[in-house]
């Protein structure tokens, strides 16, 4: 019974050990197979241009195709089976189309009249009813009741005598004392608005300041230089990786803005090793263009990301920077944490 059992024990072992190894086995091939890729673009007469671009990987498999015609297609295919297919609409040629607003300018005046009706009603009754009302008063006049008297007059005379002789002499002084006392308060507050304000201004002044002499000492310091460097390093692999191995282009090219067209063609030049003797690329700085044709292709494989990108990250100067800058950054935030409870 027990050998049964080992027996079992062990077959279940070599079955998941065999299976563990086609994991790694796959994980390998998909790391060291390479990436194809190849891509055309064609434009002639200032017509739209047409593209396309195609990737193939794990021995063609896996396959994805990008169509630009009037449109953008893209489709992506296991073996013989499509798993995704999109279209993305050309903007521009949607904004071209003319749409018949016709119908739409007929519902707007419907629309409009029916207010306007609407308006005018109220306002014409509302017209009648003052009309009615003015026609219904009847005219006042003035009865000997609502005449004042000379005594009355006299009255108010000598009361006004003595208000101005008597008490509201010492009201108008309070109110002038009250005022007062409001202007130094309303100039006392104005002044420590003034005050905070620049203390506000000050602070910020020297938060910018410390941040940019962290950064700037963090530059100068060694371990960033060591580190850019080591970026540099394998940032310039990748791309020697990613650059196409076999090109053409015979290109008559130019954008709205002549320096982005004098850049593109310092990037071309970066590259033109790549190209084939017979390519010619002319950049035009006066007008929009886009004339020729362009063929590239090549290849690479996600092991060179992978690696590269490992060195980069496990770098000690990196490690180190990062540190630093996640020390920084929780520093900063204690400090901003402690003015907000202050204030």
């Amino acid at each position: 019974m027990l050998a049964v059992i080992l027996k079992i024990l062990q077959i279940i072992g070599i079955l998941l050990l065999s299976l563990l190894g086609l994991v790694l086995l796959l994980i390998i091939l998909a790391l060291v197979l390479p990436v194809a890729y190849r891509l055309s673009c064609k434009a002639e007469g200032g017509s739209r241009p047409v593209g396309l671009l195609k990737l193939s990987y794990f021995l063609g498999l896996l396959r994805a195709r990008a169509e630009y015609t009037d449109a953008l297609y893209v489709r992506v295919k296991v073996l013989f089976f499509t798993v995704f297919q999109m279209k993305i609409p050309d903007k521009e040629a949607d904004e071209g189309e003319e749409y018949d607003l016709s119908e739409l300018d007929e519902a707007l005046e419907a629309l409009d009249d029916e207010e306007e009706e609407a308006f005018s009603e109220p306002a014409t009754e509302l017209a009648e009813t003052q009309d009615d009302g003015i026609a219904e008063e009847p005219a006042q006049e003035d009865s000997p009741d609502t005449a004042e008297s000379p005594d009355d007059t006299e009255s108010t005379q000598d009361s006004g005598e003595t208000d101005e002789s008597g008490e509201p002499e010492e009201t108008v002084e309070t109110g002038e004392s009250a005022e007062s006392d409001e202007s130094e308060e309303s100039g006392d507050s104005l002044f420590d608005k003034i005050r905070s304000k620049i203390d506000e201004i000050c602070d910020k002044i020297k938060k910018v300041r410390s941040e940019i002499r962290y950064y700037r000492n963090l530059y100068n310091s060694n371990e960033a230089k060591n580190a850019i460097f080591v970026i540099k390093k394998r940032l310039k692999r990748i791309f020697k990786k990613v650059l196409p191995r076999k090109a053409h282009a015979d290109l008559t090219f130019g954008f709205d803005s002549p320096d982005l067209t004098g850049k593109v063609y310092g990037v071309y030049t970066m590259i033109a090793g790549r190209f084939d003797r017979t390519s010619s690329v002319r950049p035009d700085f006066e007008r929009k263009i886009f004339e020729g044709d362009i063929f590239c292709k090549g290849h690479f494989n996600l092991w060179c990301f992978l690696w590269n990108g490992l060195l980069i990250i496990l770098n000690r100067n990196v490690l180190k920077i990062y540190r630093s800058f996640k020390h920084h950054n929780k520093k900063k935030e204690k400090e901003e944490a402690v003015t907000d409870k202050a204030a």
